[in-house]
């Protein structure tokens, strides 16, 4: 074995174990940090019940509000009608872990009025991330078709 060979086996392995320590380092944040996705799986379940509850349900176009949608009533949600007119898109209004917006569906919501987001507002409990969709979803003048 060549020096030069040494040489690339050392930095190879010395290279393969900050690989591994980075790794681990990751995943100990992960899950010892309180909003990391091994936390939160009850958010992500919340979230795909109310999806699959609301097949179920028969589509009006308007806007869900289900404050305390979990039994211990630790989650809000908002259903945003589909832009597609099929159903909602559900979103947790409170949720605390990483991502802050939990939301299921592909499908993208239609706008909301001033008035709806206001009504929201009212009625949920809304993180930072939340209400930043909802602004960026909300018409000033809702009197034109959506």
């Amino acid at each position: 074995m060549t020096a030069t060979n040494v040489r690339c086996a050392l930095v190879a392995s010395g290279l393969a174990v900050l690989a591994s320590v980075l790794a681990v380092a990751y995943l100990w944040r992960g899950y010892s940090h309180p909003a990391g996705e091994p936390f939160n799986k009850n958010e992500w379940s919340v979230v795909q019940g109310l999806q699959l509850q609301s097949k179920e349900m028969e589509f009006r176009d308007e806007i869900r509000i289900s404050p305390n949608v979990s039994n211990s009533g630790k989650y809000d949600a908002i259903g945003l009608p589909r832009l597609d007119g099929q159903g909602w898109v559900w979103v947790i209004s409170n949720a605390a872990g990483i991502p802050q917006i939990k939301l299921v569906s592909h499908e993208i919501p239609r706008t909301i009025c001033q008035d709806e987001f206001d009504r929201i507002e009212d009625s949920v409990r809304l993180n930072a991330d939340v209400t930043s969709l909802l602004r960026a979803l909300t018409r000033p003048d809702c009197s034109t078709a959506r």
